[in-house]
């Protein structure tokens, strides 16, 4: 069995599924695997701050005299987390219960914080046990709210480096593993692909790639798991929408596919990009249907026909779009994780369909919309009309399908088994 502690967001832990927060979190983990120690609700800053003088006996008694005034208020396991945001005891924490890796990821700084006069740092995840606390006088007044985003670069810097300096004398270097995580652009929604607010989710992701970046920098030779160039949120998560509550392949088959990787020690570059392009194929083919349907609302709700409409650009600068001869879906900027699709072409009646199939469902391209041959699909058949003794530079296919490149008014493509030939755009019907 090979077992984990962890220091992190519900996104780590729902890479190994679990069934309850509480009672020891059991866990429904994939085969072989097990958490056996993990807390969330906690940022690193108050990890590394200040202890107070609150032991176990104590924080016990106020725990119950809390839980008597305000019964259901909190969970066991949030008090759990809570003890550690206060005590400090972080080196208890890890040791406590011997594993063979630790996992941490960047999206459990992202909690505000609150500075309390005497310099102590708590995470404010639950104002009122604070503010409970602080009325008992067994902690000071709060000095000023320290939120996710205002938070000092320097202070962040501080912090992970005395963190990292706590675990790695626990763990050697190379049973770490950072997982870096980012708010998703996309959410689906009732079969329909929507977005979260462009604006906040760039900022935060903005601040989240940061502090990826001094983990980076102190976490130096632990494992990676970086984040996949686009993502999706899901409403049906088990936990309701949020923008790190994501579509289940990211947990079953990107993430869970880099944890195999790396405890079985064959995390190399090409296995890495074998899983992210994997990934990232598969979320094209399986959530194309949506892609496509959200590029048609903005055509429809922008009423222009330059290229930019067919292009949904994400908070981390990928590309939404379809390019490239006609056959592929792109999510990315980088060209190396494109899908391809075939698209076949019937000739009927001097007149030409171009289409292809995907998940059931027909697309036909409507128009080629600029020079790079992007472009613009319908669920309903278009046609282009056959021009005869056309010269034109063509690229062949060695298939019977569709390959082509626009030459000025016309495209070049070969039909079936058929000899080249060439036929003029017309506007869609």
């Amino acid at each position: 069995m090979i077992t984990f502690n962890m220091i992190s967001s519900c996104v780590s832990r729902d890479i190994f599924g679990f069934k309850s927060e509480d009672n020891g979190w059991e866990l429904n983990k994939p085969s072989g695997y097990s958490v056996l120690n993990y807390i969330n609700f906690v940022s690193p800053l108050s990890l590394v701050s200040n202890s107070l003088d609150v032991d176990i006996d104590q924080f016990e008694r106020l725990k119950n005299y809390y839980k008597y005034e305000n019964p259901n208020n909190f969970s066991n396991f949030f008090w759990k987390c809570k003890y550690y945001d206060i005590t400090k005891r972080i080196d208890f924490f890890l040791r406590s219960k011997n594993s063979d890796f630790f996992v941490m990821d960047n999206y459990i700084f992202s909690y505000d914080c609150i500075e309390l006069v005497d310099g102590t740092i708590l995470t404010n995840t639950s104002r009122k046990i604070v503010d409970f606390l602080i009325n008992r006088t067994v902690l000071p007044p709060i000095k000023r709210i320290i939120p996710f985003l205002d938070m000092p670069e320097k202070l962040i810097d501080q912090s992970v480096e005395k963190l990292s300096q706590i675990i790695y004398s626990i763990y050697d270097k190379t049973k770490v593993i950072l997982i870096d995580v980012r708010l998703a652009d996309f959410f689906i929604k009732d079969s329909c692909l929507l977005n979260f607010d462009i604006s906040k989710t760039k900022k935060i992701n903005s601040a989240l790639e940061a502090v990826f970046k001094i983990y980076l920098k102190y976490f130096k030779d632990a494992h990676v798991i970086s984040r996949p160039d686009v993502i999706i949120a899901d409403s049906s998560h088990k936990w309701g929408l949020h923008q790190v509550h994501f579509v289940n392949e990211f947990y079953t088959d990107y993430c869970l596919g880099h944890i195999n990787l790396i405890v079985h020690n064959s995390d190399n570059i090409d296995r890495i990009k074998e899983i992210r392009e994997n990934f990232e194929n598969m979320l094209s083919c399986k959530y194309f249907n949506l892609f496509h349907s959200r590029l048609l609302q903005f055509i429809e709700n922008k009423f222009e026909t330059n290229t930019d409409v067919y292009r949904i650009t994400t908070c981390h600068n990928t590309v939404v779009y379809f390019d490239y001869n006609q056959r592929r879906l792109i999510h990315s900027h980088k060209k190396a994780n494109e899908l391809i699709f075939d698209i076949q072409a019937l000739l009927r009646n001097e007149k030409i369909y171009l289409y292809f199939c995907l998940n059931g469902k027909v697309f036909y391209v409507k128009s080629i919309i600029s020079d790079d041959c992007l472009v613009e699909l319908s669920s309903f058949p278009s046609t282009f009309d056959v021009v005869d003794n056309v010269s034109s530079i063509s690229i062949k296919n060695k298939n019977k399908f569709l390959s082509a490149t626009l030459n000025g008014d016309f495209l070049s493509l070969k039909v079936w088994n058929k000899a080249w030939e060439h036929f003029k755009l017309i506007s869609y019907i």
